[in-house]
């Protein structure tokens, strides 16, 4: 019972690797391959996939940026889609 809860688990993977790290030396061949295993896993967690814009949110920002007020650019948009 004396090694268990003392240490958190690392939630990111700057924390993983420290840990990753810290052991890299000691440990056997299939502990390593392990350790690796869950530094993969924890980058793929630790990034966020980012959502593409829509076509209708391009629009507006390329409009706004052009000078547009957001109701011009809403009424383009539109008459755009209409035809």
């Amino acid at each position: 019972m004396g090694g268990i809860g003392k240490k958190p688990i690392p939630k990111t993977y700057r924390e993983l690797e420290a840990e990753y790290k810290k052991i890299r030396s000691i440990v056997a061949d299939d502990t390593l391959f392990t350790a690796k295993a869950l530094l993969f896993i924890a980058s793929r967690l630790d990034k966020r996939r980012k959502r593409k814009p829509s076509e209708y949110n391009l629009f507006l920002k390329k409009r706004l940026k052009e000078g547009a007020t957001l109701k011009q650019a809403i009424e383009e948009w539109r008459k755009l889609k209409k035809k």
